[in-house]
């Protein structure tokens, strides 16, 4: 009697050219989520298959490995599009799970943060409790905001998109700017939560608050710019009338707030 091997529930899969043997996207998931994507335009890869499809040509799919957990997947998943094929060769529009555990394709000889070393936190002011401090490491709270820097830094190449820093004790953050000799953007984590993401303006520089007051005046007339932080105004993002949360497991509908924002100024 013949009996058959039950397949491992998740795998890891690549989409080729026709006839070449490099992929251009790297993806994860079960039963027939290879087959799953279709062409169009709303991104990359998507724009890709449709170019394929033109041609009267056929992507091909490879399934790469099975593994009986997501976790070991992801991981997997994670390793091949940044270090084995490199995200920017790809047309994936993250580079997957903990990637910043991961040495990229580009930087295969320097020496890294969080690989070779251990990643010296930039702090600007602020005294810590010893409260602060546990929350930032159990919520992982740097890591995070590492995370949300490569994706912008991954889709804007034309704005400076800092490290992950710490402006006060209860400020880490990532800032955004090049694109205003007065303003620039803060996508800011609470420490003592990790689970989602607050925006403001901030001013560029401390002598360049009233300029930063004149211009969203300008723009949000009716709105009162509040006093604090290491810049002394800010102006949050608001949505219904209300602080603008991002969830940390939605973090890539930053690529989509960020350029709206900078639009408006």
């Amino acid at each position: 009697m013949n009996q058959s091997e039950k397949l491992l529930p998740f795998f890891v899969y690549a989409i080729f050219e026709p006839n070449e043997n490099k992929p251009f996207y790297v993806g994860m998931g079960q039963g027939k989520r290879d087959e799953a994507h279709k062409s169009g335009y709303k991104d990359q890869k998507e724009k890709k298959l449709k170019e394929i499809e033109e041609r009267g040509a056929k992507a091909i799919r490879v399934l790469i490995g099975r593994y009986e957990t997501k976790e070991e997947a992801m991981s997997v998943e994670s390793t091949l599009i940044k270090w084995v094929y490199g995200f920017e060769n790809l047309t994936n529009q993250i580079q997957g799970r903990n990637h910043i555990y991961i040495r990229p394709y580009n930087k295969k000889l320097e020496h890294l943060d969080r690989i070779d070393r251990e990643k010296n936190i930039q702090i600007h002011s602020g005294e810590y409790t010893n409260d602060l401090l546990d929350k930032i490491q159990s919520n992982k709270i740097m890591q995070k905001l590492a995370y949300v820097k490569e994706l912008l830094r991954s889709n804007f190449s034309d704005w400076d998109i800092s490290e992950e820093l710490m402006l006060t004790s209860q400020d880490p953050c990532v800032l955004i700017s090049g694109f205003s000799d007065f303003l620039q953007i803060q996508v800011r984590m609470p420490v003592r939560t990790g689970k989602y993401f607050t925006i403001n303006y901030l001013p560029i520089s401390t002598k360049h608050k009233k300029d930063f007051e004149i211009i969203i005046n300008q723009i949000f007339p009716d709105e009162k710019i509040p006093s604090g932080g290491r810049y002394g105004k800010y102006f949050p993002f608001m949505e219904n009338d209300k602080k603008f949360k991002l969830n940390f497991k939605e973090s890539i509908k930053v690529v989509e707030i960020i350029p709206n924002l900078i639009s408006r100024i």
